[in-house]
């Protein structure tokens, strides 16, 4: 799990590495953004997660399998009605980020870049309900098997997203690999 948990967030660290080949207005907009996409977005969908993985965790335990089943619907239900005001909120990062003073060029890139993340953010919510599921059920290697498959595919996403289409090809990197763990 912890395994996990180091290759999803050293993702990030990929493509930083990317972004700060392109100038360091684009790496601020890329650090800031991803930081964006974190902190509004990530540690929701972990929170929301935390409850649900307890009461999963009690239904399977008691043998409760109806349970257990309605709880991970259910938490997918709620994830989607989190994700759509997110979204709506990720959208309109630009006045945003202008109205509490970061230089419009930074806020520029790092709009357009957290709205390419979203698709990513659709897909962590998946791969949030479906690996709080095999954790609460006693099967934590099939999220860090797919991790670990999408780091690989994330560095070779986020070198061909570099070279096709700059900054905003990093950000689709992202995404695709994210939507790439959900798949695997």
């Amino acid at each position: 799990v912890a395994a996990a948990y180091l290759l999803n967030k050293t993702t990030s660290l990929v493509s930083l590495k990317f972004a700060g080949e392109l100038g360091t207005d684009e790496l601020a907009a890329a650090s800031l953004a991803q930081t964006l996409w974190n902190v509004t977005g990530i540690s929701l969908l972990v929170g929301m997660s935390i409850g649900m993985q307890t009461v999963i965790a009690q239904a399977f335990g008691s043998k409760d399998f109806h349970a257990v089943g309605l709880t991970v619907h259910r938490a997918a239900f709620l994830f989607v009605l989190l994700l759509v005001p997110l979204s709506a909120l990720h959208c309109t990062m630009g006045p945003v980020l202008r109205g509490v003073g970061i230089p419009p060029v930074i806020a520029g890139h790092a709009a357009a870049y957290i709205v390419r993340l979203l698709p990513g953010l659709w897909a962590y919510g998946g791969i949030t309900v479906l690996v709080c599921w095999c954790q609460s059920i006693g099967v934590p290697s099939p999220g860090a098997w797919a991790w670990g498959g999408g780091w690989v595919l994330h560095v070779g996403f986020t070198y061909a997203g570099f070279h096709a289409a700059g900054l905003n090809g990093i950000a689709y990197a992202a995404s695709a690999s994210t939507i790439a763990v959900l798949a695997l």
